[in-house]
């Protein structure tokens, strides 16, 4: 299969970027584009190119792939695109939990409720990430959409929608937000580029 990107290139740029380049949230673009490029081919990539791409992920990388699924949460919502949600649910099918299934969670309440904002079957966009993502993950991700409506909402998990200073839906850390999944989170916002 011809690979529109070049993913032993694209996990070495990855490899490169530190968390303390990315306060505030804000990738370089070089590194979003790449993100997007990926979850882009590994929806249409063939079983082997897919295991190869999931072999990549590293919990020294894995925030990369957090902060892309944040970002598409709250820019599906802006720009009310469909595809973005299911972006976000890709970039968390490659990252697979490797690093805590607790920040996956997160993320799936608020890409499931961007959904849901945008008008989209947000059961259906989990599906069909479910379809091309490694068993344990796509059974995280079947289980997620099946759970009680209110079980899959961001404030169970300590985030409320919100409003950042330039007027742009995000989801904001609640601040008295208790110890949520055997941790407290921090009262900060997510601020994606």
């Amino acid at each position: 299969m011809s690979h529109p990107i070049d993913i032993d290139d694209a996990f070495n740029a990855f490899s490169r970027v530190r968390v303390s380049e990315v306060r505030g949230g804000v990738l370089p673009a070089r590194i979003s584009e790449l993100l997007e490029q990926l979850c882009t081919y590994f929806c249409i990539a063939d079983d082997a190119d897919r295991a190869r791409i999931l072999s990549r992920v590293t919990t020294k990388i894995s925030f990369l792939f957090f902060n892309h699924a944040t970002r598409m949460a709250f820019n599906s919502v802006r720009t009310s695109t469909a595809s973005l949600v299911n972006s976000g649910l890709t970039a968390l099918a490659i990252e697979n939990c490797m690093f805590d299934w607790r920040d996956t969670m997160v993320r799936m309440a608020m890409l499931y409720r961007s959904g849901q904002l945008i008008g989209i079957d947000s059961n259906s966009a989990f599906e069909e990430v479910a379809s091309i993502a490694s068993s344990p993950m796509a059974e995280r991700l079947r289980s997620f959409a099946s759970r009680a409506p209110e079980e899959r909402l961001p404030a169970k998990f300590g985030f409320k929608e919100s409003r950042n200073s330039a007027g742009e839906f995000i989801y904001e850390a609640v601040r008295d937000a208790s110890v949520l999944h055997g941790r407290t989170l921090l009262n900060e916002k997510i601020r994606p580029e």
